[in-house]
Parts: structure tokens; sequence; C-alpha cells
């Protein structure tokens, strides 16, 4: 399986305080059963924090709500399952863990959800109980420090689950609360798009060298 790891050093704001190596590693694409063969999720697992003071998603991600004249985030692994849509789990935006475990502390972070009802994967209204709201959005948790103890610092954790249309790409930042003194890190990853295979890569390279040589003459 391949993955794509990077492993970022955060700069911080004070020189005199020492830098801490953290890690994003987003899992291969893995095709969802909807009918329009439209939708791939993708598990990012963060090795070096716990905690963490906002997430931010800079683009359109697949979402799914329960919308009973306002909209219900889903941030939780069991956020749906309240409605009834626990099924719908594998379609969403969200968080691996589940609310029972995330400590939110003061001041409370501020989640941010959004969803334009376009269901760009043609899934069945009505298929997953409460859940009536399906299509793209923004996800994003703003100011205040949420987290949680079961996450092992040393050994990593599966974060979150973001769901994008085939070919999207967006952009996704983390500001750890920094741990021993540190102040906060920031670290960011893209995920999606398309990349090429490794043979892709070798052709493109020779063709570029051909056209190199070319010029040369």
């Amino acid at each position: 399986m391949k993955y794509v790891v990077l492993t970022l050093v955060a700069a911080l704001a004070m020189t005199s305080v020492s830098m801490a190596a953290l890690t994003i590693t987003v899992s291969d694409p893995v095709d969802l059963a909807d009918p329009l063969d439209q939708l791939e999720a993708y598990t990012v697992n963060v090795k070096g924090a716990n905690v963490f003071l906002n997430v931010a998603i800079d683009g359109l991600v697949h979402q799914m709500n329960a919308d009973f004249g306002m909209l219900n985030p889903s941030l939780w692994t069991d956020s749906l399952g309240m409605f009834g849509g626990a099924a719908a789990n594998p379609y969403d935006t969200q968080f691996l863990l589940p609310s029972t475990q995330a400590v939110i502390a003061v001041p409370f972070a501020v989640p941010t959800e959004s969803n334009d009802a376009t269901n760009p994967g043609g899934l069945a209204a009505g298929a997953f109980g409460g859940v009536n709201k399906y299509g793209m959005g923004m996800f994003n948790v703003g100011a205040g420090e949420w987290g949680s103890a079961s996450i092992n610092m040393e050994t990593g954790v599966d974060l979150m689950q973001i769901v994008l249309r085939k070919g999207d790409l967006v952009g996704v930042t983390l500001r750890g609360a920094g741990d021993g003194g540190q102040g906060p890190l920031s670290f960011s990853v893209q995920v999606g798009g398309v990349i090429p295979e490794p043979g892709t890569i070798m052709l493109l390279l020779t063709g570029a060298l051909c056209l190199l040589g070319l010029r040369r003459r």
C-alpha cells in the first residue's frame, strides 16, 4: 500500500523554544460504494500531538448531516449514530474518535460545518436513518482547545477521515497545542488529487529530457 508521509518541523515564534517533529500520514484513497462512483475516503494519521487548538480544511469535503431545521455537526464517529445514521459514517468527513473521548477545554472549540445538499455521490435519500442531508461543504474547528488522552503521541492515531469527490484536492492544517512547555505547532498536508504512478513519472521525466535535448540542438 502506498502512503504519503510528510514529517514537518514546525518553526516556533520564539527562537529560544525547541522545535518538534510532527508526522502526518495520509492513506491511499478508498473507493466508496456510491451509485455514481464519485466519492473516495482518506484516513489522516497524526503522530506527535494529542491536544489541538484548531483544525482547518481548505476546500470542500463531503458531509453527511441530520438536519431538522438546523445543521447538526457530525464531527465524531458517534455523531450520526445519535440520529440513527451510523451507516452514513463511511461517507462523512469526521474525526475518528467518539465524542465521549474528546475533551473540550475552555474557551470551547467552535466547530463549523456546512452542507450544500448537492449529493454528488447520488446516495439514496433516506437510506441512512435520520441523516437526510448529503453534500459538499466546509469542515473546521476554530479557536479553542480540544484533544483526547486516548491519543498516543508516540505511536500516532488515525485522527480524521476526509471524504472527497474523486480528483479533488484539499489542504488540511492542524495546530497542536504543544507539549513539555513548547508553544503551538502548526502542520499541514495536502489530501486528494491524482498522484501519478512511478511509471508515469518516468515517462514524464524522459519526455522532459528529450525536449531539453531538442532545445540544445
